[in-house]
C-alpha cells in the first residue's frame, strides 16, 4: 500500500533519501522506499523475539520491503479535494436516500420511536416494518396507530448549549447525513423521551396520614424482594390499598408471618407512618415498626 504525503511550497527536500521514480504534470513525486516499514530496516522485531527470534515476517529478515510513496504539492492536494468534495454533493441526494431509507426515516427525514417496553413485543415491531438500532430503540419510517410513537425527524435538536447543537443526524461538509458524532445526546435524548412516556402512564397517587401516626390498614401485597445493605439483609414490601395508595416496610426482622403472605393476597397492618417519598413517580407512604394482625 502507498503511503501519501502532501508538501508545501513545493518542498520536497524530506524525501531525497529515497528513490525518485517519476514526476507527473500535475507535480506529484513518486518515489520507492526500500526500506522496510515493519520493521525500520533492521529485519528483526525485538519485542517479537519469543517468535522464531523475532525474525520480521514482512520483509523476512531483510529489511527491504519496497513501498511506493507518493508527494503532492499542497496546491494540487487542493484541487483534487475540492474536486471530491464537488462529486461527494452531486452523489449526496442519492446517498442520503438509501441511509434514510436502511436507517428507518421516510424521505423526507422523519421516523417514529415506539415507546414502552419494545422488547416483549419486539417481533411483532419487527413483522409490522418497524427496524431497530441502538440510537433510536425500535422505530417506524411512517406513523403507525398500533403503537404509541413519537414523531421525531432528522432536525430535531436533541442537544443544544452556548458551543454547539446537536441534531438527530447530522449533515457533514459534503452534504451527506450520517448520526451525530457523539451518539451519546442522541442516545440520553430517546431515553428522556421514553420516562417521559412511563410517567404519563403511572397513576396518580397521593401520600397517605401524616408522619408520626399510628394506622391500622388492609393492604394487598404488590411484590417483595430482598437486598444486602452493610447492617445486613434487607426485606422490602409493598402493599396498595383499596384506594390507590403506595405504602412500603423495610425490615430486617424478616417476620415469619409474611412468609405465609402471597403477591396479591391481603392483610391488615400494624405501623407507624415513618415517611413519605416518591419513586419513579409513585408517591409512597414508608411504614415501620409493622406488625400483621389479621
Amino acid at each position: 500500500m502507498a503511503r501519501e504525503y502532501v508538501v508545501e511550497n513545493n518542498d520536497f527536500s524530506e524525501f531525497e533519501h529515497l528513490t525518485l521514480d517519476r514526476v507527473d504534470r500535475n507535480g506529484t513525486h513518486y518515489y520507492t522506499d526500500c526500506k522496510c516499514p515493519k520493521c525500520g530496516g533492521t529485519g528483526n522485531i525485538y519485542y517479537y523475539a519469543h517468535v522464531e527470534g523475532g525474525v520480521c515476517f514482512l520483509c523476512g529478515g531483510s529489511g527491504v520491503h519496497p513501498t511506493q510513496v507518493i508527494v503532492r504539492r499542497a496546491e494540487y492536494q487542493r484541487e483534487l479535494d475540492a474536486k471530491r468534495l464537488e462529486r461527494a454533493r452531486k452523489a449526496a441526494p442519492a446517498v442520503n436516500a438509501a441511509f434514510l431509507e436502511r436507517e428507518g426515516f421516510s424521505k423526507d427525514g422523519k421516523t417514529y420511536i415506539v415507546l414502552g417496553d419494545t422488547y416483549a413485543i419486539r417481533e411483532d415491531l419487527k413483522a409490522a416494518g418497524a427496524k431497530f438500532s441502538y440510537n433510536l430503540g425500535w422505530h417506524f419510517p411512517e406513523p403507525n396507530s398500533d403503537y404509541a410513537t413519537r414523531e421525531i425527524t432528522k432536525d430535531t435538536i436533541v442537544f443544544q448549549d452556548d458551543e454547539e447543537t446537536v441534531t438527530v443526524l447530522r449533515e457533514l461538509p459534503n452534504g451527506v447525513l450520517d448520526w451525530p458524532y457523539d451518539v451519546y445526546y442522541l442516545q440520553e435524548y430517546v431515553k428522556h423521551l421514553q420516562e417521559e412516556y412511563k410517567a404519563s402512564l403511572a397513576p396518580v397517587t397521593e401520600f397517605f396520614g401524616e408522619l408520626g401516626q399510628k394506622v391500622e390498614l388492609k393492604l394487598s401485597l404488590s411484590r417483595r424482594s430482598f437486598f444486602d445493605t452493610q447492617w445486613g439483609s434487607t426485606a422490602l414490601y409493598a402493599f396498595t390499598d383499596s384506594e390507590g395508595h403506595h405504602f412500603i416496610w423495610k425490615t430486617a426482622s424478616w417476620p415469619d408471618s409474611m412468609t405465609k403472605v402471597n403477591e396479591g393476597d391481603s392483610i391488615v397492618l400494624k405501623g407507624t407512618i415513618k415517611e413519605h417519598n416518591e419513586y419513579k413517580g409513585c408517591k409512597q407512604t414508608v411504614l415501620t415498626r409493622c406488625k400483621i394482625v389479621a
